[in-house]
């Protein structure tokens, strides 16, 4: 599949299978052209028959994903028969535990590295003058507990913005964020101090806090 967006002509979608031109669209603008995507994407390249473990993880990341760059998740197309935030029984997994590995998922992939947490935390708590301590790589290699507390701290925010969002989806269940849940709070404590030691390659201080 080709897909030209519009710029000062229109743009397109064109579909091919083995070299040779199955269908065109034609779109006048960007949105359009997303528009058409996600329903020609399915169309044309859907699985047919059951689903195994790793399409449905695929196709539900892939989909939540998309709102870590900003796309429209309400007028995306999506089969939540798929979805294992909506199904968690696809993969025999608790319902809190579905959201929380699409959460770890979605978060990693905005911070996929250090350098790259490290910028996003010190311009947001700078963008919202936070308070929060200036973060430095050599402070996190040195456990600095002002630096790792700003830095877990931008990862909670994350999840729990990526919570609101699940939360606003129809067919997902998701705790009252507002209600003080021991079992919501533990999945939540170590997902943030997991994506910590992902994104660090190594542990969170114990002495830090989460929440």
């Amino acid at each position: 599949m080709q897909v030209s967006l519009p710029g000062v002509e229109s743009g397109g979608i064109d579909v091919m299978e083995d070299g040779k031109h199955l269908a065109d669209y034609t779109c006048y603008t960007i949105e359009e052209c997303l528009d058409y995507l996600s329903n020609i994407t399915w169309i044309f390249f859907s699985t047919r028959g059951k689903w195994g473990i790793e399409q449905v993880i695929l196709y539900t990341e892939n989909w939540f994903g998309k709102n870590t760059f900003g796309l429209n998740m309400e007028g995306m197309m999506f089969h939540s028969k798929f979805g294992y935030a909506h199904h968690p029984e696809l993969l025999k997994l608790t319902s809190l535990d579905s959201i929380f590995k699409l959460i770890q998922t979605t978060i990693l992939k905005e911070y996929d590295s250090l350098e790259k947490a490290i910028e996003i935390t010190n311009d947001l708590n700078r963008d919202m003058e936070s308070g929060e301590a200036f973060v430095t790589e050599a402070g996190i290699m040195k456990d600095d507990q002002a630096e790792c507390q700003a830095l877990i701290g931008r990862i909670a925010v994350e999840i729990d913005l990526n919570s609101e969002t699940l939360d606003g989806l129809k067919g997902v269940k998701i705790p009252d964020r507002n209600i003080k849940d021991p079992k919501y709070n533990r999945i939540f404590d170590e997902t943030a101090r997991r994506l910590y030691k992902i994104i660090v390659s190594r542990k969170c201080p114990k002495s830090v806090k989460v929440m």
